[in-house]
């Protein structure tokens, strides 16, 4: 049988001043077209199907157009919240579309539990665990994991996996899907924090046991813990500018003894990202780019004004511009227990620093401090 893993569509994101709904689209007509021509049995969404808790009406319209036109295609559709979703949303349809060949799983209610699929005549027991706030669990699960001190990202999901192993039936091949940061994986920039600091990770040993893991959280796809069975497919439009490589969705194959081979299938659609870095006059008089989104880094000695209006005839699909210019190698910022033992005239000689990479001289000195303390100094006075 043919699974494929998808996650991380957040519909209804922006970037910048762009609103992706529209490359969002093209990947679900992309992606509709490929399932039915590859004959894929399954289409597994792994969480973050949207992009904030109360998405706007026509990301709720694009999903069910994709789904609709999915089981059209001849595949199943199983998905998961993820940590931008809201669980209990989501979860509210899940009974409404079984029926339908759409398992759409949220909360704390149906983690880890098993369902016995049959694609096209292959048996395959699916395991669904969305996102698991610890914070967000029901006393039941709560309680044992406090009192062990468990209750955590790892302890929660932990314990759903440890359920899914006990109902496993024998003899078929099994998936769980899991929206999760697996210890060991690579993160971008657009990826919103599970918890401070590592408190959010769980193990790759978490997921023993199971033929193959269809991770979502993280966008960049990337194998975990050096096993082609634990995989993120990321996410299938770029949503920072960190992300500059190629999107994909994976294939998974499986047979009756588990898992056969994953392969990455490079997504056709969408606009890439892009970094240009120059002074505004140099970006603003340059062939530009019209067809991806770009950030601009400005590297003119002073802050320019107005920058974002000058730049959009070059760069149309302009979604961030930030000046670097003001920026010194070796110039490290003051901490807070450093800002409170100076002087404010100390403070001043460490912002000029800080925006022109050297101490003021004399003259500039003596015209900041006299600012500062209402004082004439000579010629700035005169000015």
């Amino acid at each position: 049988m043919r699974v494929l893993h998808t996650s991380d569509w957040h519909l209804g994101r922006s970037l910048g001043d762009h609103r992706l709904l529209e490359d969002q689209a093209a990947f679900c007509d992309w992606l509709v077209g490929f399932v039915a021509g590859e004959k894929i049995d399954l289409v597994a969404v792994s969480g973050d199907l949207f992009d904030r808790s109360i998405p706007p009406g026509d990301a709720w319209t694009l999903l069910c157009d994709v789904f609709s036109r999915l089981r059209s295609a001849g595949a199943t559709v199983a998905a998961i919240a993820g940590n931008h979703d809201s669980a209990g949303r989501l979860a509210a349809l899940d009974d409404l579309l079984n029926g339908a060949g759409v398992y759409l799983r949220g909360g704390y209610a149906r983690a880890g539990s098993v369902t016995e699929l049959d694609l096209g005549g292959h048996p395959l027991a699916l395991v669904t665990t969305p996102f698991l706030d610890p914070h967000m669990a029901p006393s039941e699960v709560a309680e044992p994991l406090r009192e062990a001190s468990a209750l955590s990202h790892e302890g929660v999901l932990a314990l759903a996996m440890h359920g899914a192993r006990s109902a496993m039936p024998d003899g078929i091949p099994s998936m769980v899907l899991s929206h999760a940061f697996v210890t060991g994986a690579a993160r971008s920039d657009s990826e919103r924090e599970l918890a401070v600091g590592e408190a959010a990770m769980v193990s790759a040993e978490v997921f023993s046991g199971f033929d193959y893991v269809a991770l979502g959280h993280l966008h960049q796809p990337q194998s975990v813990a050096g096993e082609e069975r634990i995989r993120y497919s990321g996410s299938p439009l770029p949503y920072s500018f960190s992300e500059t490589g190629p999107k994909s969705v994976c294939i998974a194959e499986l047979d009756e003894a588990g898992l056969v081979g994953v392969t990455s299938v490079e997504v056709p659609v969408g606009r890439s990202v892009v970094t240009v870095r120059g002074t505004l006059e140099d970006l603003a008089e340059s062939a530009g780019d019209a067809r991806n989104f770009v950030r601009a880094e400005l590297t003119d000695e002073l802050r320019p004004v107005d920058a974002a209006r000058l730049l959009r005839s070059s760069f149309p699909w302009l979604a961030e511009v930030e000046w670097v210019g003001g920026r010194r190698d070796g110039i490290q910022g003051l901490s807070v227990s450093e800002v409170a033992v100076r002087t404010p005239g100390e403070l001043v000689d460490d912002f000029w620093r800080d925006v022109r990479g050297e101490r003021p001289g004399e003259e500039v000195r003596a015209m900041l401090h006299g600012a500062l303390h209402g004082t004439d100094t000579g010629e700035f006075a005169a000015a």
